[in-house]
């Protein structure tokens, strides 16, 4: 969801549509592969992430390390965000 090579990069909003496609696809021939998604999964992110068909949400420094100076702070702030958009 960014193009490679160092931390900080900016989300690709185009993205979205491949992780439709892939979601889609794996439907139509009834495949089980979770579809894992990494680069600037963060509070803006993890909603139309999801909505899109991501499984798995690999963050650092814009979803998990920007939050708090502790470390289990800043994972309770991350894992009540994505709480607000998982899929039932």
């Amino acid at each position: 969801t960014v193009d490679p090579g160092f931390a900080g990069q900016p989300f690709i909003p185009e993205m979205l549509d491949k992780i439709k496609e892939i979601k889609t696809f794996r439907e139509q021939h009834h495949l089980h592969y979770e579809i894992e998604v990494d680069g600037s999964c963060n509070a803006n992110t993890y909603k139309p992430l999801i909505d899109a068909g991501a499984d798995i949400l690999i963050v650092g420094t814009s979803g998990l390390f920007n939050h708090a100076e502790d470390i289990s702070e800043a994972w309770d702030i991350m894992v009540k965000e994505i709480a607000k958009y998982e899929r039932e």
